[in-house]
């Protein structure tokens, strides 16, 4: 996580204490990951309520090296695997409104906006 904050806006690290946040995702979320020679590229994060029937996503990142590689769509593909096998029936996500190759992702892959605050926006696909 450390070698990616950067590719966020602001930097990961200036909002969050990496190496706690990295533990809790560890402790409490699925993973989904993309690895090349055995080094981790592309990580993609969800905590799952299934008494709501929810995935959410509050990580996702795929090292700048390999952007364009479609990584980020193959873990979301994965995840929505997942969400079917287990009768989860959305993915919920926020994303910085400054963001917008992110948006522009997730309006590919389908997701529609909820709503927003001043700074961010609440996404959801459902499934």
């Amino acid at each position: 996580m450390s070698r990616n904050a950067e590719a966020f806006n602001p930097p990961f690290n200036q909002s969050v204490d990496i190496e706690a946040y990295a533990k809790k995702l560890t402790s409490h979320a699925i993973r989904f990951e993309v690895r090349n020679e055995g080094r981790l590229v592309a990580l993609c994060s969800a905590y799952i309520n299934v008494d709501n029937s929810i995935a959410y996503v509050p990580y996702i990142c795929v090292e700048e090296a390999y952007k364009g590689e479609h990584l980020g769509q193959r873990l979301f593909e994965q995840l929505e695997q997942y969400c079917s096998l287990n009768h989860i029936a959305r993915i919920d996500l926020e994303v910085r409104r400054s963001n917008t190759h992110a948006l522009s992702f997730y309006n590919r892959l389908g997701f529609v906006q909820q709503s927003e605050t001043e700074e961010k926006l609440q996404l959801t696909k459902i499934l």
